[in-house]
C-alpha cells in the first residue's frame, strides 16, 4: 500500500491557525509526521491554484503512481485530497487573480476514474456547500451504470446547500487523529473512570458547554493518560466524533458518503495515515467511542417524541437502518428525519432524508438511558444553523396569499403524477419538509386549500402543487387528513391560511402567557431568543401582548423554520428591527448586567484581547506565506535537480552513442 496526498487551498482570507490546523497544517503533518515522500505529495496554495495548475498537477501526481504499478499492484494504494477555501455546489473556487475559472467536481472525479483505478480515494472536503462533491460521486456512480472504478470516502463539512464555518475544525481533528492525540475508551471507562472529554478548539463553540470544566484552547486531554486500556480510534470513531464537534462548534451538519466494495474495512481500520505506527499504537475496539462533552446538547433532548415530530438523527452506522433507496457501506453523522411510529415511549421508528443521495431511509431506534459509544442519538428544535430562514417564511407567506398553505401532515415518499404549469402531468414524489430548498421552490396554480411540496422525477425541479392536482394509478388522491380539508373550507384571509399551517403541526401562538411568569418591572425587554440562522443567542422584546390582528402574515409564516409541536411567542429582534416568532423553548432571560466598574474592565480587556488577536492574526499571515514560499522553493529545487537528472541522463546517452559508434 501506497499513501498520497493532494492539498489544495485558497484559503488567503483566513490566515489564523492555517499552519497548525488548516491546509498548510495538515500538509506539514502529512510530511513530518506522517512520513509521505516529498514525491507523493502535492501542495498548490492561493494564486498558483488556478484550474490549469490544479489538473497538471493531479495528472502528474496520477501519473507517478500508474508508472510505479507492476501486475495487479496498487490495488491498496490511498490518496488523501483536502479542498479548503471557497465553494460551490458543483466546484472549487480557484485563484482569486483575475476571472480563473472554477475547478468542477466532475473534473475530479473524471480523472480518479480514469487514472486512479482500484484506489481509494479520501476526500476531505471544507468548504462552503462541499455536500455537492458527494452528490457529484453519486452522479458519476449513476451514469456508470452504477459502477466506479475507485473507492470512494467523502468526508464534507456541510450539505450542498449550505455555508461553512470559517473554523479549521476538520482540519484540526485529523491532525490530531494522525499524532496519535485522539483516543477511544470503554464506555464503562468514560462513565466510572472519570476520563475527561477530547475537545476541538472549544473558546469558538456557539454551542455553550458545561462550564463547570476548565477548558483549554487546543489539547489534548491530559488526564486520560493513567488509563491503560486506550484505543486509537478508526476511521469511523474518528469521523463519527468530528461530527459532534462541529454541530457544537459552528454548528455546522457533517455530511458523508462512502462507496466501494473496501470501504467497510477501511472505516474499521486505526485512523493513520503513511508510516506513523511509531508513534501511534495500532490497536482499534469497534465498541469505544473518542471521549466528549455532550452538554451543549441538553437544551435540545427530549424525554419523549411524537409521531410527525421534527428531529435530527445521528446515526453511527449501518446496523439500525431498516430501509434505504441507495446501499451505502455505512451512514455516518446527523441526518433530519420525522418520527413516523411510536413503539414504546423509548422506541422509534424515524424517515431520515439523506441529502447527498436526496433519498429516505428508515430507522429504528431505542433511546439507551445511559451512555453508549455506539448509540443513536435523537434531537429536537434546531442544533444545526438554518440557512435563509427570511426566503422559507417568504414562501410561507406567498402561499397564504393564494388563501393556501403547506400541509404537513401528508407523507413523504408517495409516488403521484403532479400538474406542471404548462398544463401536463408529470411523475413525482412528495417530500418531507427537509428535503425543501426553499430558495428554488417553485408555487404551481393559483388554487386555494391545502398544498404539497413534490420533486418531479424529469428534472428534480421542487414545486408546492395543490394536493387537488395530485393523482395515483390514475386516480385522485386523498393526501390531507380530515382537519386539513375540513379547515381549507374556513380560509378567507391570509392569516386564517397560515394560521392553519402552524395548527396543522400542533403548534400554538401565546401557548404559555403571560410571558412565563414576571421578571422585573418590564419583562417583556428582559429575554434572549435563539437565532436559528447564526446560531447564536440575540436580545429580543416579547411582544405576546400585540393583537394576532395586528400582526404581518410573514411573522406567524416563520413557524416554518421550526418542526417541533410546541408554543410559539412573538418576539422583535433588536439586532436588526425585525419581528418573527420562536418556539418557547428558543427563548431564555437575558441574565442580569453587572455594575459600571465591571463592565469598564470587561471593556479594557476585551480592547487587550483584540488587539492580541489583531496581531496572532498578522503572526499567523506571515507564517503561511513563508511556509508558501518555501514550499514554492523546495518544488523549484526538486525539478531543478530533476531537469538536472535527466540532462545527465541525456548527455551519458549520447556518449555511449558515440563510443558504439567509434568501436564499431
Amino acid at each position: 500500500m501506497t499513501h498520497y496526498a493532494f492539498i489544495l487551498g485558497v484559503c488567503e482570507e483566513w490566515p489564523e491557525q492555517r499552519c497548525d490546523l488548516g491546509d498548510i497544517g495538515i500538509a506539514k503533518c502529512l510530511k513530518y509526521h506522517c512520513n509521505i515522500p516529498n514525491d507523493n505529495i502535492v501542495e498548490i496554495y492561493d494564486e498558483e491554484a488556478t484550474k490549469s495548475n490544479i489538473i497538471k498537477a493531479f495528472e502528474s501526481l496520477l501519473d507517478r503512481r500508474n508508472d510505479k504499478l507492476q501486475n495487479d499492484e496498487g490495488e491498496d494504494d490511498v490518496l488523501l485530497f483536502y479542498y479548503g477555501g471557497h465553494g460551490k455546489i458543483d466546484a472549487f473556487c480557484t485563484s482569486r487573480r483575475g476571472n480563473e475559472p472554477w475547478m468542477k467536481h466532475l473534473d475530479i472525479i473524471n480523472l480518479l476514474e480514469k487514472k486512479f483505478k482500484g484506489g481509494t480515494f479520501i476526500g476531505l472536503i471544507d468548504t462552503c456547500h462541499s455536500g455537492g462533491f458527494g452528490q457529484a460521486v453519486l452522479h458519476k456512480y449513476h451514469t456508470s451504470n452504477k459502477s466506479l472504478n475507485v473507492n470512494y470516502a467523502c468526508i464534507m463539512s456541510v450539505p450542498p446547500s449550505d455555508e461553512a464555518g470559517m473554523e479549521w475544525t476538520m482540519g484540526e481533528c485529523f491532525i490530531r487523529a494522525f499524532k496519535g492525540e485522539l483516543s477511544c475508551y470503554s464506555s464503562d471507562d468514560i462513565n466510572n473512570n472519570g476520563i475527561d472529554p477530547i475537545y476541538l478548539s472549544t473558546k469558538k463553540g456557539k454551542h455553550p458547554i458545561n462550564m463547570d470544566r476548565t477548558v483549554p484552547d487546543i489539547v489534548p486531554s491530559s488526564n486520560n493518560s493513567d488509563v491503560s486500556n486506550a484505543y486509537h480510534p478508526s476511521w469511523k470513531q474518528v469521523i463519527e466524533y468530528l461530527s459532534d464537534e462541529m454541530a457544537r462548534i459552528k454548528p455546522d451538519r457533517l455530511t458523508t458518503l462512502f462507496l466501494g466494495e473496501r470501504m467497510k474495512h477501511f472505516l474499521d481500520q486505526p485512523c493513520i495515515y503513511g508510516d506513523n505506527t511509531d508513534i501511534i499504537t495500532i490497536n482499534c475496539c469497534a465498541t469505544a467511542s473518542i471521549p466528549r462533552d455532550e452538554s451543549w446538547m441538553n437544551s435540545f433532548r427530549r424525554e419523549h417524541h411524537a409521531i410527525n415530530d421534527e428531529v435530527y438523527v445521528k446515526l453511527t452506522g449501518h446496523s439500525n437502518i431498516v430501509n434505504a433507496e441507495i446501499n451505502c457501506v455505512d451512514r455516518l453523522g446527523w441526518f433530519p428525519g420525522r418520527i413516523i411510529s411510536v413503539h414504546d415511549r423509548l422506541e422509534y421508528s424515524i424517515e431520515l432524508y439523506d441529502v447527498i443521495s436526496k433519498t429516505n431511509l428508515t430507522v429504528n431506534i431505542s433511546l439507551e438511558p445511559s451512555y453508549s459509544p455506539s448509540r443513536s442519538t435523537i434531537l429536537c428544535s434546531l442544533p444545526f444553523k438554518v440557512r435563509n430562514p427570511l426566503v422559507c417564511a417568504n414562501v410561507v407567506t406567498n402561499l397564504a396569499n393564494k388563501l393556501a398553505y403547506y400541509d404537513i401532515t401528508v407523507p413523504s415518499g408517495i409516488k403521484v403524477k403532479a400538474l406542471w404549469k404548462d398544463g401536463e402531468y408529470y411523475k413525482a414524489t412528495t417530500i418531507s419538509r427537509h428535503e425543501i430548498s426553499w430558495q428554488d421552490v417553485h408555487l404551481s396554480i393559483g388554487m386555494e386549500g391545502p398544498y404539497v411540496p413534490v420533486r418531479y422525477e424529469e428534472d428534480g425541479i421542487i414545486s408546492f402543487v395543490p394536493i387537488s392536482l395530485l393523482f395515483h394509478d390514475e386516480k385522485e388522491i386523498t393526501l390531507a387528513d380530515k382537519s386539513a380539508l375540513e379547515s381549507a373550507e374556513n380560509i378567507t384571509t391570509a392569516m386564517d391560511a397560515v394560521m392553519i399551517s402552524l395548527a396543522l403541526q400542533g403548534k400554538k401562538l401565546h401557548g404559555d402567557e403571560p410571558l412565563f411568569g414576571s421578571a422585573g418591572e418590564d419583562p417583556a425587554n428582559n429575554w434572549e431568543a435563539y437565532d436559528i440562522e447564526s446560531a447564536s443567542w440575540e436580545s429580543v422584546q416579547l411582544m405576546n401582548k400585540v393583537d394576532q390582528s395586528a400582526l404581518p402574515v410573514k411573522v406567524i409564516a416563520y413557524h416554518m423554520c421550526y418542526g417541533r409541536a410546541e408554543s410559539f411567542s412573538v418576539v422583535y429582534w433588536e439586532s436588526d428591527s425585525t419581528m418573527s416568532i420562536v418556539p418557547n423553548s428558543c427563548l431564555r432571560q437575558r441574565a442580569k448586567a453587572d455594575d459600571d466598574d465591571d463592565s469598564s474592565n470587561e471593556d479594557n480587556s476585551s480592547s487587550s484581547s483584540s488587539d492580541e488577536e489583531e496581531e496572532n492574526h498578522s503572526s499567523d499571515f506571515y507564517k503561511a506565506r513563508e511556509y508558501i514560499l518555501n514550499s514554492r522553493k523546495e518544488q523549484f529545487n526538486q525539478q531543478e535537480q530533476l531537469s538536472n537528472r535527466i540532462s545527465s541522463l541525456h548527455l551519458t546517452q549520447a556518449l555511449e552513442s558515440l563510443l558504439s559508434e567509434t568501436t564499431g
